[in-house]
């Protein structure tokens, strides 16, 4: 067992996976920041900020506000501009894409109605064109 808020639950309870994913997904940006150019250096600091917020609304420690919605929107269209080619993944960007799926699929289990999951959905969306920017940028 385990204790969030002194109410004591199971070590598998769907809230330890959901905090659990977050808190991989957050580690992983940490990773790919230095991967990155100043702009999208800045995004990720922003976002792994916002996601230490919607940890701590799951636990319930607080309430998850963010406007970086419209910001990561922006980001997408700015990073696919131009000539978009699909490569496989690879890389640590698109495996922190991949945990922020399995982190939005396992927040939609624990709460279908939070307000952070078009947060989380816009950021797995971002992973993936900054994975395939940066891939696109290494090439030429």
């Amino acid at each position: 067992e385990s204790s969030i808020k002194s109410e004591r639950l199971r070590k598998d309870a769907l809230v330890f996976d959901v905090l659990g994913d977050l808190d991989e997904l957050n580690s992983w940006l940490g990773t790919v920041r230095d991967d990155v150019s100043e702009p999208d250096r800045a995004r990720l600091l922003g976002v792994q900020a916002a996601l230490m917020s919607l940890s701590a609304d799951i636990a319930g420690y607080g309430a998850f506000a963010t406007d970086l919605v419209a910001a990561l929107e922006r980001d997408i269209d700015r990073l696919t501009d131009g000539p978009f080619f699909l490569c496989p993944p690879a890389g640590r960007i698109h495996v922190a894409r991949a945990v922020c799926r399995r982190a939005e699929r396992r927040l939609v289990a624990f709460r279908p109605d939070h307000p952070g999951l078009p947060f989380v959905n816009r950021l797995s969306d971002y992973l993936y064109a900054l994975a395939e920017h940066v891939s696109k940028e290494s090439r030429t």
